[in-house]
């Protein structure tokens, strides 16, 4: 029912409110890194320092990616709170997806060429060719 989905919102967002404060009382330094699991409202842009708001493969990324609905995110001077992970990359896709991150205000990048079910364990093959597409240098 919609009713329930907007109180699972709510929950979501006093979880959040109350990890963040958390976080914060025990040092106004602490930084907060989010992963929702879906991009975020914002209400929630609040709650975090940095929201991990894509993690999806690379051709997802490349070709079926949802654009972002909250102005938080679309905000181009929000770059640095939006964080996207990109698994299942060739390395001919690299320069493709940080031009993408780029133009969809991810200030934050991870890029893998490793797959499900975790892949985060290794680094990209390749992964210096990451290094100089980021930094605007030809591979």
């Amino acid at each position: 029912s919609p009713s329930r989905g907007l109180g699972d919102v709510y929950k979501r967002q006093a979880y959040m409110k109350a990890i963040y404060e958390y976080v914060k009382s025990k040092g106004k330094d602490n930084i907060v890194v989010a992963n929702p699991g879906r991009q975020i409202t914002d209400k929630l842009s609040l709650y975090a320092d940095i929201f991990v708001t894509s993690e999806i493969s690379a051709d997802e990324y490349i070709n079926r990616f949802t654009e972002p609905e909250s102005e938080f995110e679309n905000n181009e001077d929000n770059f640095y709170h939006i964080w996207h992970i990109v698994y299942a990359a060739k390395p001919e896709q690299y320069e493709q997806i940080i031009k993408l991150s780029r133009k969809r205000n991810a200030g934050w990048l991870m890029i893998t060429d490793d797959v499900q079910s975790n892949p985060y364990d290794k680094l990209a093959k390749e992964f210096e060719r990451i290094i100089r597409a980021v930094n605007g240098k030809k591979y």
